[in-house]
């Protein structure tokens, strides 16, 4: 393995993918909640309708025997770590930002 060359920052690199990270996670939690709302909306119905959702009255594998419910709670689950991961990047980049805040002020002084 190569070691890092001289001019390559390593702060602003993992500043660079923490800020990645928060952008995906979040993405991920943006298309859960779409499903998990959708997924809540046919819950819903089928509760409404609990004979339209049977499973005896189709095949095991047709679609209209899923229970939509537990696909609720699973994309609920998803959404729920997605954004605890989200929180805990963020708060590993701010406090990165803070611990490295008095030497930026100290350069910027420096270079005045």
């Amino acid at each position: 393995m190569e070691p890092a060359s001289e001019d390559l920052d390593v702060h602003a690199h993992c500043r660079s993918l923490a800020l990645q990270q928060i952008g995906m996670l979040t993405r991920i939690a943006e298309i859960g909640m779409r499903l998990v709302e959708a997924e809540g909306a046919k819950a819903i119905a089928q509760a409404e309708r609990p004979e339209a959702g049977q499973p005896e009255a189709a095949a095991p594998d047709a679609p209209a025997a899923r229970d939509h419910s537990v696909a609720f709670a699973r994309s609920a689950r998803t959404v729920q770590r997605a954004l605890a991961l989200r929180s805990r990047a963020a708060e590993g980049l701010c406090a990165r930002d803070k611990a490295q805040a008095p030497d930026r002020e100290a350069a910027r002084k420096a270079r005045r």
